[in-house]
């Protein structure tokens, strides 16, 4: 029994640990996001400070800073959004505004945020790595067990026999 309580005070004790470590798929800090309107189009320029030799995920988020529930996600976007965009200055999104909102947008007040997070990038962690090794490991090491060291007899040409009969 004390042994039991003693595992659940440790995993108790690692609560706040684990719930106070970073997100390795963070939100990586995008600044100096402004726009500009021209006919139906929109250009959206930002900033993502962000190591360069990494890719990124960028979302485009329409706000209303008089009706903070209102977020809209624009469909028809282009340029550095969505997957695959590296990090630096000036990128650029084109949103052609006439497509989605063809009466236009009523009001003055609409802003966008842009969020972008690292892209994992496909790599396979070394746990994974290690874990399958162990299991591979493993495997073996059960099979020479439960073989018992036993290895099939050759017959005379050299070949192992048939098996045994049910």
């Amino acid at each position: 029994m004390s042994k039991i309580m003693l595992i659940i005070l440790s995993l108790i004790a690692a609560l706040p640990v684990a719930a106070s470590m970073p997100d390795s798929a963070g939100t990586i800090p995008v600044e100096n996001v402004n726009f500009e309107m021209s006919g139906g189009e929109v250009l959206i320029r930002y900033d993502l400070k962000a190591p360069t030799d990494e890719t990124y995920h960028v979302a485009l988020v329409l706000k209303r800073e008089s009706d903070p529930s209102f977020e809209y996600s624009p469909v028809g976007v282009s340029g550095d959004v969505g997957s695959g965009v590296f990090a630096g200055t000036q990128r650029r999104i084109q949103w052609v505004l006439a497509e989605e909102f063809p009466q236009g947008l009523k009001g003055e007040d609409y802003y966008f945020v842009v969020r972008a997070i690292r892209e994992d990038g496909g790599t396979i962690s070394p746990l994974v790595w290690a874990g399958a090794g162990l299991a591979v490991l493993g495997g073996t090491a059960l099979l020479l067990v439960l073989s018992h060291g036993e290895s099939p007899t050759p017959s005379s040409n050299g070949y192992p026999g048939p098996p045994g009969r049910p």
